[in-house]
């Protein structure tokens, strides 16, 4: 009988860190690829958009990463990343997030929007090019 419990309790906890993925919301994919650019993680932030294979080869993705790291040098490193708002705007596979950047060369915090879809049960930031 412990043995059933330990089976089950096991499977449970699984089932909710799947279920806790950082693309199980648009507010956490959102969030998941700010702390990536914040955290200079720019392949992994790239890997969060729609699509992204389709769009673009290894050495495409790369270069996403290398311009993303110059942008990001420019407007300085980020200390805060705040979720304002998730709009869904009666689209269960679409949502526009609102974010707000906070970086050490700026002594005003910084909105976005950003768009984001959701694929195969999960979301993905919307690259538009």
């Amino acid at each position: 009988m412990k043995r059933l419990f330990s089976l089950f309790l096991l499977v449970a906890t699984i089932c909710l860190f799947a279920a806790c993925t950082s693309q199980s919301s648009p507010r956490q994919v959102a969030k998941t690829y700010w702390t990536c650019i914040q955290q200079e993680k720019y392949s992994e932030a790239v890997g969060l958009y729609y699509n992204i294979d389709e769009l673009f080869s290894d050495d495409g993705k790369e270069l996403l990463a290398s311009l993303m790291k110059v942008e990001m040098s420019i407007y300085g490193k980020i200390t805060k990343v705040k979720i304002l708002s998730v709009d869904k705007e009666n689209e269960p596979d679409h949502a526009t997030v609102t974010v707000q950047i906070t970086t050490e060369d700026s002594t005003e915090p910084h909105t976005e929007s950003m768009d984001v879809v959701k694929s195969n049960g999960k979301w993905y930031i919307d690259f538009d090019l």
